[in-house]
Order: C-alpha cells, then structure tokens, then sequence
C-alpha cells in the first residue's frame, strides 16, 4: 500500500478534504467514486494505479474524524503506517487537499541529457559522492521563484512546515515528493530529483529526520537525536495545538526500541534517562505562549506554543 502525506489547507479558506465521519461511514465503506475525491486524492489514485499499487492510506478517509476513541487509536499507530508503507506519496507543494500535484507544463520545461562518469581516485575521502555510480544527469533550466533549489524545494515548502509532517516523512522509507516543476525522491540514504543527481541527506539539516546511520542502542546517541528532533518541531506549526504531544509520539515509539525500556514520559515528551539535558531549554526567539488549556507540565518544551 501507499500512504498519502499532504496539507488539509486553510479550513477557513477552502473547503476541507473529503472525510470520513460517523454519519457517512458505511456509505464510504460502499465505495468512493473518483468525481468525489479532492484533486490530491485524486492524483493519489492516480499514482497509484501507475505504479501498480492497489491499496492507499490517506488519513481523512481512514480514520473517522469525528470519533475521537477511532482518532486516539489510529494515531497511536501511525508510525507504523508509514514505516511499512511501500511508498509515501507526498503533495509537497500543494497547499489544499484540492490543489493537485499532477498537472504541470513539460513542455515549457526543455531538458538534457548528459552522461557522466565519476572519479575517485585522488585517494578523497569524505566527500559526498564517493559512493555514487557513473550515470547521468537531466539538465533543465532553473526559474528563480525565491526558494532555495534542489533541497529547498522539499525542505522549503509549505508542506514540511506542519507538524505531522515531521513524523510522516521521517519514518517513511520511501517518498516521492510532487514539487512545483519537479519530482524528488527520497529514501533513508538520499534526496535525489528526477534529473538524476544524487543528493545526500545531511544530519544537520534544520528539520531533523530519523537518523540514516544510527543502527546502534546507544542511548547517548539517540537522546542527541531527539533534542534535535524537538527543535525541527518546534519550528513546525499544529492546526490543533492540543495535537503537540501526540504528533511526535511516532518519533517516540520508534526511539523507544533503542533507549532503556519505559523511559519515554508521554505526559511531557521527555525521556527520564536523560532528564537532567531535557529540563534545559529555552524559547530560540519571539513570544512562547502558553495554550488555554494546560497540555504539559511547566517544565516541559511541550508546555509551550
């Protein structure tokens, strides 16, 4: 199966996606015709028919938005939604649920093939491509639309600003991200586009991923992970703030396996192995407000909009 990651969209701007509710339930269950579906949903089908993939995820139709034990019990779950998706489609660039990230122009998009070959034998090492067969490249014209290229058409984009999205892409394995002009895709290893150049993810990147070569249980290690996990969170921004905790609580699953049992606090987002560095943070710039209803206990990074 696939799994759909995307933007519902301003609910205040535009309508929302098709979802699945108590009243329409069964009548979705019956079958869902493509006239009703939004144009990422829609295209969703789409890739998936041309890929020959026969089953898809999308979370307005799989979990009943307005059950709130369905919502508790599916959300629990979502890191393994993603894990064990065979692909995660991704409308990277489309802001709404009926924007679409099919459709665009190729023939305003001219392009170049060009063989290349790599060298390694002035004895280098460290460098990014150093494992990177001979190949080719396709070469098109840039349009400077103020994003960052390559990288920051996927790490720039609205899209990777929502919350839910930190978990999505970080646990999937495999992602194809529909740009404005372009296709990416990416794996644990890489972040490459459709012309063919490699592109290594890097740890540093400010939107924190799971790590790509962190195979080992050392829990030093995987505590410095989390810190950065929660500052690239942080960033992000939540259309439910009462979602805070529950939004990485993926994250915190699939770190759970690596540290010392039972030492994750879901309460507060902290793990008690590593409470003395946890309690030392602070606001990175602005106002921090705190939500209407308390979601965390004051000393926690959660406690904080």
């Amino acid at each position: 199966y696939a799994a759909l990651s995307h933007m519902w969209g301003d609910v205040q701007e535009s309508a929302p996606p098709l979802r699945a509710m108590n009243y329409n339930y069964a009548d979705l269950k019956d079958g869902i015709s493509l006239g009703r579906l939004p144009r990422n949903f829609a295209d969703a089908v789409e890739t998936c028919r041309r890929l020959g993939i026969e089953y898809i995820w999308i979370d307005s139709l799989c979990i009943i938005q307005d059950s709130e034990e369905d919502w508790k019990r599916e959300a629990a779950t979502m890191h393994m939604v993603y894990k064990n998706a065979f692909i995660t489609i991704a409308a990277t660039w489309a802001t709404s649920s009926h924007d679409g990230f099919l459709a665009r122009n190729l023939d305003v998009i001219p392009a170049v093939k060009i063989e290349y070959a790599v060298n390694t034998a002035s004895g280098e090492s460290g460098q990014a491509y150093d494992d990177v067969p001979s190949g080719f490249l396709v070469v098109t014209p840039v349009h400077d639309d103020g994003v960052g290229l390559r990288r920051g058409d996927v790490d720039c984009s609205k899209w990777n600003t929502r919350g839910w999205v930190m978990q999505e892409r970080s646990l999937s394995t495999r992602t194809i991200h529909f740009c404005k002009n372009k296709i990416y895709f990416e794996c644990r290893k890489w972040l490459k586009s459709e012309e063919n150049e490699p592109e290594q993810v890097r740890p540093s990147d400010p939107f924190q991923l799971w790590p790509r070569s962190l195979a080992d249980n050392d829990p030093a290690k995987w505590y410095e992970f989390w810190k950065r996990a929660v500052i690239g969170y942080s960033r992000r921004r939540l259309t439910v703030p009462s979602d805070k905790l529950t939004a990485i609580q993926s994250l915190a699953n699939e770190m759970a396996a690596h540290v010392p049992a039972g030492s994750y606090i879901p309460e507060a987002g902290t793990w008690s192995g590593n409470m003395e560095r946890e309690l030392l943070w602070l606001v990175e710039s602005g106002i921090a407000r705190r939500p209407a209803t308390k979601r965390a206990p004051t000393w926690s990074w959660a406690s904080l909009d």
